[in-house]
């Protein structure tokens, strides 16, 4: 029904386009729906009705007249006048039109049109839109919004002017692919005729590299609210009179060609500014400083500029990013009195050496600097800004120092990594009692991790060292103790393991360790477990002792290994795992299957996404079912994956377990199971999993260790 409807509201549209394969053009129609609006309907008004009522007495009389005889001509010209003055009572019309590949792919003949899509938001690409149909121009009191995606579309008529009740246009010439991206060359100018498009609100232009210059007819769209202007690589300049759109609230510039941006003073309204990738941009806007009402500014690879006009102005500013401005010296003049600012981000400034105090800024709650190879200190004040919930310190190169923290009693995340000069983490440290994650990656001349005790909220830590990061010996006091913590990542070859046992909360345990193994049989939570054992050897007992600790985890759901050797050359290079330690965690898994465990393989340490072939690979060097022999596996066993080896285990476990209830279907109640002793139960379900046997085996290994440790002594 819903088909049927939609079909009878559609106005055809004529459309003409080319494949963009083979170049030729198409000659076609697509279906616009007539739609109501998204508000909900109203009752009738009394001009409404008054219009309507003599249509539907028309329309009533015509249908009883063809009971005296069928006169389909009498309904022919009553019905659909009734429907089209229903329609716009009803506020029903082509509200939004969009010509793109996807929505003109019908137009080409079957076969040619794009057979599969590519990755989840691709478009379909081959039919392009040659010209802008005229028969739009019938819809001028109905379209609202457009939207023209085309690599070929060479002139937009000057007609367009005529769509007045037009709220948004994008007019653009870029097409995305899974490995490409196509623009529109062809496109050289816009018609002067876009000024009177005076209910315009929203106007996006992209992609149009062959745009050499914008109509200064479009500082007359006194109703522009957003105007986006990206991508367009041979326009060069924008209109002079630019700050005259005085309702605007949202300005995005992306033009690499772009050497000056106009006077912007007059955009009083101005809420959002994104200036990004003009590389050729040397000075920013005058005015930018009185923006009053900007909340929102954003400077992206302007690559040739050198400095900022003072901001102090701009008292409502609310976040501030200042990226890949590999020349700019100093920050702008007020930052540090920006009051209502919240979140600030400086990266890859590679010139900057200072920063201005920041302890004007009481309402910044997200602060982020990376990348500013020649910034030897932090700002001052950074340890009174009470407010600061986020702090990211990261590739600060010459950074030696973080002031005290102590201040920051509303911190919840603290992020320190690369800093390679960086020799002491900040006072304070430990009691930040509101801290919920803590970072901290490749600091080679870190020394020593302070007392955490009192990080009672860390929920989440991260300590991520490679072997370059050889001064650090030790982990912090209290690790252990940190009853909050649910997710922890240990990495560093030279670090020495704390214990673990206090840690009855953590969920997920990502670790590197040498040839012993922390005792983890407390961490019952345990879902997921990532272990590296680095310097993989012979005599390697990690593996073993972790097949000891598994009966302990039985809500794990992921275990994911990882073994590594060194080469000459002192780099790393994965190898698989030793027939005998996948025999020891296949036994542990027989003879005590783990509920809830699904995944069992063999992982990259840097928690890459592995394509599927990678993934086979990954878990050829962790496959249980190569001892399936050993593991008393069915012969058919051997090609299995651990997946399948983990579910034979559950229902040999099932079945077992159903034996000595005594419940088994084939044997009943009666079947006299329920009388055999304990020990005669033992040994029936030793001989299907094999625990009673693996513990034996245990302890045999423990007595004899004992023995030796006891010679040695």
């Amino acid at each position: 029904m819903e088909e049927a409807a939609s079909a009878a509201f559609a106005v055809p549209l004529p459309v003409l386009v080319v494949n963009d394969r083979d170049g030729v053009q198409h000659r076609g129609t697509i279906q616009l729906p007539r739609r109501a609006p998204a508000a909900p309907s109203r009752p009738p008004s009394s001009a409404d009705l008054a219009r309507l009522r003599p249509l539907m007495s028309a329309l009533g009389d015509a249908l009883a007249a063809q009971e005296e005889g069928l006169d389909p001509e009498r309904l022919s010209r009553t019905y659909p006048a009734l429907m089209a003055e229903q329609q716009e009572a009803a506020g029903m019309g082509v509200h939004a039109v969009e010509l793109t590949p996807a929505t003109l792919a019908p137009v080409l003949p079957e076969g040619e049109e794009e057979e599969e899509e590519g990755e989840e938001g691709d478009e379909k690409r081959n039919a392009q839109l040659v010209e802008l149909p005229e028969a739009l121009r019938a819809l001028a009191g109905e379209v609202r919004e457009l939207a023209v995606r085309s690599t070929r579309l060479a002139v937009v008529p000057g007609w367009v002017g005529e769509l007045t009740r037009l709220e948004a246009l994008e007019v653009s010439g870029v097409v995305s692919g899974v490995d490409y991206e196509e623009r529109n060359s062809a496109l050289r100018a816009l018609p002067a005729s876009l000024g009177q498009l005076g209910a315009l609100k929203q106007l996006t232009l992209a992609g149009l590299d062959g745009l050499e210059v914008l109509p200064d007819a479009v500082v007359r769209l006194t109703s522009l609210g957003s105007l986006t202007i990206d991508d367009c690589g041979n326009l060069r300049a924008l209109p002079r009179a630019l700050g005259k759109l005085g309702a605007l609230k949202q300005l995005f510039v992306g033009l690499v060609e772009l050497q000056e941006i106009p006077d912007l003073i007059g955009l009083t309204a101005l809420g959002r500014l994104t200036i990004q990738y003009c590389y050729k941009l040397k000075t920013l806007p005058r005015g930018l400083g009185e923006l009053g009402a900007l909340k929102q500014l954003t400077l992206l690879g302007l690559h040739e500029l050198q400095e900022m006009p003072d901001l102090i102005g701009l008292t409502a500013m609310g976040s501030l990013t200042i990226e890949d401005c590999y020349k700019l010296k100093t920050l702008p003049k007020g930052l540090g009195e920006l009051g209502a600012l919240k979140q600030l981000t400086l990266g890859d400034l590679h010139e900057l050496q200072e920063m201005p105090d920041l302890i004007g800024l009481t309402a910044m709650d997200s602060l982020t600097i990376y990348g500013c190879n020649k910034l030897k200190t932090l700002p001052r004040g950074l340890g009174k800004l009470g407010a600061l919930k986020q702090l990211t310190l990261a590739r600060l190169s010459e950074l030696q120092e973080v002031p005290d923290l102590i201040g920051l009693s509303a911190l919840g995340s603290l992020t320190i990594q690369y800093c390679s000069k960086l020799k002491k983490l900040p006072r304070g440290l430990g009691k930040l009692g509101a801290l919920k994650q803590l970072t901290l990656v490749e600091l080679p001349e870190l020394q020593e991790v302070p007392d955490l005790i009192g990080l009672t909220a860390l929920g989440s830590l991260t300590i991520h060292f490679h072997k370059n990061c050889y001064r650090l010996k030790t982990l912090p006091r209290g690790l252990g103790e940190l009853g909050a913590l649910k997710q922890l990542t240990l990495r560093g070859r030279y670090i020495e393991m704390p214990d673990l046992i206090g840690l009855t909360a953590l969920g997920s345990l990502k670790f590197e360790c040498g040839s012993k193994l922390p005792c983890i049989e407390a961490l019952t939570a345990l879902h997921e477990l990532c272990l590296h054992v680095a310097d993989y050897a012979q005599r390697s007992r990690a593996f073993t002792a972790l097949s000891r600790s598994l009966p302990c985890l039985q809500q794990l759901q992921v275990l994911r290994l990882r073994a590594s050797g060194e080469d000459d050359d002192g780099d790393d290079f994965q190898v698989a795992l030793q027939a005998r330690d996948v025999l020891a965690i296949g036994r542990a898994l027989k003879a005590w299957p783990l509920p809830l465990l699904h995944v069992v393989d063999f992982y990259d340490d840097d928690d890459n996404e592995l394509s599927e072939e990678e993934h086979a690979d990954a878990e050829e060097k962790m496959r249980l079912s190569t001892c399936w022999r050993a593991l008393g596996l069915p012969a058919a066993a051997a090609d299995w994956t651990n997946a399948m080896t983990l579910d034979y285990f559950r229902v040999q476990q099932q079945k077992v377990a159903a034996f000595a209830s005594g419940m088994h279907a084939r044997l009943g109640a009666a079947s006299g199971v329920s009388c055999l002793d304990e020990q005669a139960l033992v040994m029936i379900a030793d001989e299907v999993l094999g625990g009673w046997g693996l513990l034996k085996e245990w302890r045999r290994v423990d007595e004899k260790r004992q023995i030796l440790f006891g010679k040695i002594s």
